[in-house]
């Protein structure tokens, strides 16, 4: 049997595992600071990214030779304006990072059988880099904004292009105009979507009707966003990368446990790494420390694993911290002293929570909280952007 190693592709893929490891080191280091303002890190980023994009217009992969386009420009981007980022371009940024990784992933774990181009499998779609925009209008206004965003759009004019176009690709997303003439027609293309790629592609709804009726029909065919007419074009924008960064591997999933039974540990650690989810421990007594520099997404405190504290004032002591006083907490404590920890809760936490509770809904609640606190976040950067009287973009913005 032929040695796999000695094929070109084998040897492209091979090429690009070795491209992607100083790129993921990069990255880590980007993501272990909250991406804050770094002139020469940002140009290794970009150095690092120029020779991943040699090496993929060689092997002529046109997908990802593309993606790393889009990178490259908006790191030059980045680079040229010489300050700290402002929360649309740090997020533009994060989202073009976590899509590029995986997209890269994808290829060295794929390796010949994803890049090979000669013989496709005739039943395989592919994900593309595309938002697919179905309606007669999709060109005046919201194709513009979504370019602007930094997404690649392709526009069908009808629902029927559109199942059509799904036969061999599946898009970042799927925005569906729900007119009189076609609205069943769009539900229908939705549905079929959902159902066959197990709701794996977000789906939003554009329409007029404001009804209960017309937002359970939308809900029940797989929508995860429904806008009215006239259309608030920045909430979708905004609801769109919400959802797509929060899908993305490392999209507002960092943890940090306060804590120090071995027991509950192990048990975390293994609950969250299937989840997807970066778990990190510390000792109460160097908490602070650790959440500075580990800039954790959801905090958890363990109320029977805090030895000499007391865990609930470590609670208020977190809730109180300026690193920390806006992310979700939940605290977690035995079954048998539930009742007296519940008793003296006050405000300190968002939730309280018994260590007895199923795997399944202890992972459950947590994801759950991570992506509520991003929409929030998603929601104060878009008025961060927009006069909060006016609706205007202010000064800084520009």
């Amino acid at each position: 049997m032929e040695d796999d190693r000695s094929s070109p592709l084998s040897g492209y893929v091979q090429q690009l595992q070795e491209l992607y490891r100083p790129f993921e080191a990069v990255w880590r280091h980007l993501a272990d600071s909250g991406f804050r303002w770094d002139r020469e890190l940002m140009l290794v980023l970009l150095r690092q990214l120029k020779a991943i994009a040699e090496c993929v217009q060689r092997h002529d992969d046109v997908r990802l030779q593309e993606w790393v386009g889009q990178l490259r420009h908006h790191v030059q981007t980045c680079i040229g304006v010489g300050r700290a980022l402002l929360p649309e371009e740090e997020g533009r940024l994060r989202l073009l990072l976590e899509q590029f990784r995986m997209l890269c992933r994808e290829r060295c774990r794929l390796g010949e059988e994803e890049l090979c181009t000669t013989s496709p499998a005739p039943q395989s779609r592919r994900r593309c880099d595309e938002v697919f925009v179905v309606g007669s209008e999709s060109s005046q206004k919201l194709v513009p904004a979504l370019v602007d965003a930094g997404y690649r759009v392709r526009c069908l004019a009808l629902p029927e292009e559109a199942q059509q176009a799904l036969t061999t690709s599946l898009p970042q997303a799927l925005i569906v105009q729900l007119d009189d003439a076609t609205r069943q027609a769009g539900l229908q293309l939705a549905r079929q979507l959902t159902d066959s790629d197990h709701g794996r592609t977000p789906v939003f709804f554009i329409t007029r009707q404001e009804t209960l009726e017309a937002r359970l029909e939308a809900v029940q065919a797989g929508g995860m966003g429904y806008f009215t007419r006239p259309l608030d074009i920045n909430a979708l924008v905004a609801k769109l990368g919400s959802v797509l960064f929060s899908r993305c591997e490392h999209g507002a999933r960092r943890v940090l446990l306060v804590g120090t039974r071995p027991a509950l540990i192990q048990r975390l650690e293994n609950l969250f790494e299937i989840r997807g989810m970066q778990l990190r421990v510390t000792a109460p007594v160097v908490m602070l420390s650790a959440l500075r520099q580990f800039r954790p997404d959801l905090l958890l405190v363990d109320l029977e694993g805090c030895g000499g504290f007391d865990g609930l004032a470590l609670a208020s002591v977190l809730r109180q911290h300026q690193d920390s006083y806006t992310l979700p907490l939940l605290l977690l404590c035995s079954s048998d002293r539930f009742p007296e920890h519940l008793a003296r809760i006050g405000r300190d936490g968002d939730d309280l929570l018994s260590d007895d509770l199923p795997d399944a809904y202890l992972g459950w609640v947590v994801e759950r909280r991570l992506q509520r606190a991003q929409a929030v976040n998603q929601c104060l950067t878009l008025l961060r952007s927009r006069d909060s009287h006016s609706g205007l973009f202010n000064r800084r913005y520009f």
